[in-house]
């Protein structure tokens, strides 16, 4: 009997097309899989690129503004401040705030902990960081210093260096266990007899902020607010009239409180044993000499010590800043426990050392002179010169994590 189908070679031909378009149809899913990873890859390294480059515009911001209070510690952004595209590109910025450490409040200044707020966004993506920063000195560590003219007569001892930007004359017969440092081009020095202290010279002169330029990064208005807005009634006697006059044997004690007391003085005068006390128990005591640039009333002390030396806790420590253009006059047998800073320009800023008392701190002046044998021992940490520079401190953390 006769059969009849498909001819064989049409059979095999059919299979054919239907296992090619099989094949046809897995490597257009795989094709589709493959697009769809390759884009799903790449939206992804686009979005990890901006969210890197956003924490590099935040470090940059943080970079920006170590730079800015290291030149000037008084121009610190205080209040956010935004830089838009930093570096000229599109669609970038970063903000940035100098903060009290492990806070929100704005930097009250130098002598307080300080962090660095900074947020960088680059293309809808933001990235925070707070950095933990301090201040820096590459200077000697100056037990005295003077801007235009040091004179050491008579035999002191200072314990720590010498230095100045201008003039240093050493006669008589000192004690000086740290380095005569001269920085500048102009700076010299003329000791006697010749050979007997060997200086260091730095090529650039150290610079030093105004009293002016440290009061007002610390207040609104600077001296003149504190002439208004001080702490004069926490003294034991109360003072009045910002000026404090003894005689005899009478006595008045400077108290702290948490947080710093600041007072405001327009002249101290201490005569026969009269003295001053500082109970910094409760927190650091700064005193204020105004008005700037004038003569006021002056500075002696015969002394004062302090409940809490600085070398125990530095966070109380005793500061005196004397914006007048009157002498301030070292007296008397008595410990002095307080770093002193007389510069407040060209004028005057004269610290004079008579009698033959310890001083326990730091002194910077635009001139000073050893008149007596008094004992001048450095203590770290009062003061730091313009020479320095802020930088991190120990502490980096992401605020917003990813």
């Amino acid at each position: 009997m006769k059969c009849s189908g498909m001819p064989a070679r049409a059979s095999t031909r059919g299979v054919a097309m239907v296992t090619a378009l099989y094949f046809v149809l897995i490597i257009s899913i795989l094709l589709i899989g493959i697009a769809t990873y390759c884009a799903s890859h790449e939206q992804r390294a686009t979005y990890d690129a901006n969210y890197a480059a956003a924490l590099d515009l935040a470090e940059a911001g943080v970079n920006w503004e170590l730079r800015k209070i290291s030149n000037n510690v008084s121009q610190a952004d205080t209040v956010a401040v935004s830089v838009s595209q930093p570096f000229g590109v599109p669609s970038t910025s970063y903000t940035v705030q100098c903060v009290n450490r492990g806070t929100t409040t704005p930097w009250s200044g130098p002598g307080t902990y300080l962090d660095v707020i900074a947020t960088g966004s680059y293309k809808g993506v933001s990235r925070s960081i707070r950095v933990s920063v301090r201040g820096y000195s590459t200077q000697a560590d100056y037990a005295v210093f003077a801007r235009k003219q040091g004179n050491v007569n008579g035999s002191p001892l200072v314990e720590g260096s010498i230095g100045t930007n201008t003039q240093l004359n050493i006669n008589g017969n000192p004690t000086i266990t740290g380095s005569v440092v001269l920085n500048g081009t102009n700076a010299t020095a003329n000791i006697n007899p010749p050979g007997r202290f060997t200086p260091v010279h730095n090529p650039d002169p150290v610079v030093w902020q105004t009293v002016d330029q440290i009061a007002s990064a610390q207040f609104p208005g600077g001296l003149s607010y504190l002439a208004s807005h001080n702490d004069n009634a926490l003294a034991s006697p109360a003072i009045t009239n910002n000026t404090v006059l003894l005689n005899g044997n009478g006595s008045l004690t400077f108290n702290g409180k948490p947080g710093g007391a600041n007072y405001y003085l327009t002249g101290m005068i201490l005569n026969g044993n009269a003295k001053v006390y500082f109970n910094n128990s409760s927190g650091p005591i700064t005193i204020w000499f105004g008005p700037s640039g004038q003569a006021g009333g002056g500075c002696n002390l015969n002394g004062g010590t302090a409940s809490i030396k600085m070398s125990s806790d530095p966070s109380k420590a005793v500061r005196i800043y004397v914006a007048q253009t009157s002498s301030v006059n070292i007296n008397g047998n008595s410990e002095l426990d307080a770093g002193i800073y007389a510069y407040n320009g060209e004028s005057g800023g004269t610290v004079n050392f008579n009698g033959t008392g310890d001083i326990y701190g730091m002194v910077v002046a635009n001139n000073f002179n050893f008149n007596g044998n008094v004992r001048l021992h450095y203590t770290s940490g009062y003061f730091s010169s313009g020479g320095g520079y802020y930088g991190f401190d120990n502490m980096w953390v992401e605020t917003n994590p990813r």
